[in-house]
């Protein structure tokens, strides 16, 4: 019987995935993949946050937003860090699958439901309503039912069968938009809407465990392993931490603001919040996505790891800094739009919030390659330093400037995670030329000035804006015939 911990590096294989599927082709199926889940779950999330402001108000808004705070970090606690370490390293050891499915379900159920009894507890000592406090109550009353769904899941990212993911996560979301409209039409209050997440959680588990065993994702034989719970926190413990910071930098804006301001500021914010999540969420997948493909071809071909991270880097700013500036330069009209003329006070919070958005991403692949280099404390870092600015900053500027400072201060921690995390990388010896980037920043300056002063209909601005930046970055070069042979060259199955 084996008894060694997954730590093994993968066989050699440059134009393949486990032997089978060429590399480029499973890179853009898992990208692809996890983008549209997080596509429509963001876009779930979104509509039922929209209808619960329009229908139940501002507070209630507050409210539900906390109680998914309070949940996603109930979450990452209930982990114990296990999906990160198990999806880099079952990636290349396929035969010890089995095994450490159950070992993390086991470990995850308990500690799930030792955080739920700590919410139940946090739900009587913060000082919150009555209708804020059931919700918080009811909301723990998922997690068990997400270590199911958390441990399965782990194993299909460790396949790198993300369309299996996507596929759970899309019905699972689908069931909650169907409930919770249906409870919003019938006059519905906050807490009936948390026991649609609770009872569509218990789908989730059952169609995991059902697809586990139908998608053969412990094929071929499978190795006995005695899993050491001792050396297995000893392993995870650095990636335990790195979670709890990440999903604190995620969350700790609102947490704060629900203690420190009420439910109202709380409710202002989140409208602004909600829209900048949408892009913080489809960054997350997009890293995600790569990460088991980096973790893989890092250990094999150097060349081959610098272009995909070189490129997956400055393709994703390309797209995002533009569209960070022109909703900074629109975000009244749109934000009257998606809500009402009553949501103007979130149109300010969103023209600085959403510069977070490019900051988070430049954060998130610092995080994801030191992953990568076998550095997990220096990620750990990179969010350090992010929690650390966002708690010692946002109690000050709430007091005087309310959501508005609660926006300037999640900026200026995201900005602090983000040169850390650049340092660190560098640190370790990764090269970017940042010399595009720098031409892309210029461009969307002038883009979001474009959109700001313009005497014309919002719409209007956005559209001249992006037109802008377009033909700034092809004038500059940014876009080269050089770079399309690279990106060739990257995923086509027969590169070298």
């Amino acid at each position: 019987m084996n008894t060694s911990p997954p730590d093994a590096r993968a066989e050699p294989d440059t134009n393949h995935v486990n032997g089978a599927e060429p590399l480029g082709r499973r890179v853009l199926v898992n990208a692809s993949a996890l983008t549209s889940s997080s596509l429509w779950r963001i876009g779930v999330t979104f509509v039922l946050q929209l209808l619960i402001a329009r229908v139940l108000g501002v507070q209630a808004l507050g409210i539900y937003t906390v109680a998914l705070a309070f949940l996603n970090v109930g979450q990452v606690v209930s982990e114990l860090g296990l999906p990160a370490l198990l999806t880099r390293d079952l990636a290349s050891l396929p035969r010890w699958r089995r095994a450490y499915f159950y070992a993390s379900l086991r470990y995850q159920t308990i500690a799930s439901l030792v955080v739920w009894v700590g919410l139940t507890s946090l739900a009587f000592l913060l000082p919150y309503g009555a209708e804020a406090r059931w919700a918080l109550i009811l909301i723990g009353a998922s997690l068990p039912l997400y270590a199911v769904t958390s441990a399965s899941e782990t194993q299909f990212r460790a396949a790198e069968r993300m369309e299996l993911v996507m596929g759970v996560e899309m019905f699972v979301n689908l069931l909650i938009l169907l409930f919770s409209v249906g409870l919003l039409v019938s006059g519905a209050g906050i807490v009936m809407l948390i026991g649609v997440l609770v009872g569509t959680q218990a789908v989730s588990a059952a169609t995991c465990a059902i697809i586990l065993r139908q998608a053969h994702i412990f094929a071929p034989s499978q190795e006995a392993v005695e899993v050491k719970s001792v050396e297995l926190w000893r392993r995870t413990s650095a990636f335990f931490w790195l979670s709890i910071v990440e999903v604190l930098q995620q969350r700790l804006d609102v947490l704060l603001l629900s203690v420190i301001a009420g439910p109202t500021v709380t409710g202002i914010y989140s409208v602004a919040y909600n829209l900048v999540r949408v892009a913080i969420k489809l960054i997350q997948s997009y890293w995600q996505a790569l990460y088991p493909t980096f973790s893989r071809v890092y250990s094999e071909v150097d060349e081959r790891y610098q272009t995909l991270s070189d490129l997956s880097l400055r393709y994703g700013l390309m797209l995002l800094l533009p569209a960070t500036a022109i909703t900074s330069g629109v975000s009244e009209g749109l934000t009257r739009l998606i809500y009402t003329d009553a949501f103007d006070t979130s149109a300010v919070v969103l023209r600085w919030l959403i510069w977070i958005t490019p900051v988070v991403f430049v954060e998130s692949f610092a995080g994801t390659q030191l992953l990568v280099r076998r550095r997990p404390r220096d990620s750990i870092a990179v969010l350090g330093v992010n929690v650390v600015v966002l708690f010692a900053t946002l109690p000050f500027l709430v007091k005087p400037w309310g959501a508005i400072g609660a926006a300037w201060a999640s900026l200026f921690s995201a900005a602090a995670g983000a040169t850390t995390g650049w340092a660190l990388l560098r640190a370790s010896g990764f090269r970017f030329s940042g010399s595009k980037a720098a031409w892309m920043l210029g461009a969307s300056i002038i883009a979001a000035l474009s959109a700001a002063f313009l005497p014309v209909a919002w719409i209007v601005q956005a559209g001249i804006a992006a037109a802008v930046y377009a033909m700034l970055i092809w004038v500059a070069g940014v876009i080269s015939s050089e770079d399309i042979a690279r990106f060739r060259n990257t995923v086509r199955p027969n590169a070298q």
